[in-house]
């Protein structure tokens, strides 16, 4: 999983550490079901399809939205909290409207590059460095120059 650092205010920080005691306290039971299981995607009403390769849930719409299982191990981290405020927000602003052929090519094009990325590190070409992926680029236009002159 990869990871970003944002800068909160602190008052933020403070309330994200007293949500997190409060529902250690309480349980993450204490959670409603659609949080811990979401049915429906958030940001556009479509379904939610859990992971069977990860611990996460995605929009099957192909709006792109996923969410971490909540619950998956000890405690529940400060950034999970967040998201599921986020996931909230979009909730309340209601599912956005997104023409049903572009969701379908949205979703075959994300489930296209997840499966190019699979590839790339079952290959272990998720190590290359900078000037190797530029080598591999240039060898591949001068075949595709040779191809098209023979």
């Amino acid at each position: 999983m990869d990871y970003r650092s944002v800068k909160i205010p602190e008052w933020v920080y403070e309330n994200a550490l007293a949500t997190r005691s409060e529902l250690l306290r309480r349980g993450l039971d204490a959670l409603p079901e659609e949080v811990r299981e979401p049915q429906t995607c958030p940001r556009c009403g479509g379904k939610m399809v859990a992971l069977a390769d990860e611990p996460r849930f995605e929009c099957g719409a192909g709006c792109g939205y996923s969410q971490d299982r909540v619950g998956e191990g000890e405690g529940v981290a400060l950034g999970v909290l967040f998201g599921l405020g986020l996931a909230s927000l979009l909730e309340r602003l209601g599912p956005r409207k997104m023409d049903p052929e572009r969701a379908r090519k949205l979703a075959t094009a994300r489930k296209a590059v997840a499966e190019i990325q699979r590839e790339s590190v079952r290959r272990g070409l998720d190590k290359m460095t900078e000037p190797e992926i530029e080598a591999e680029i240039q060898a591949a236009r001068r075949e595709r120059r040779a191809r098209r002159k023979a």
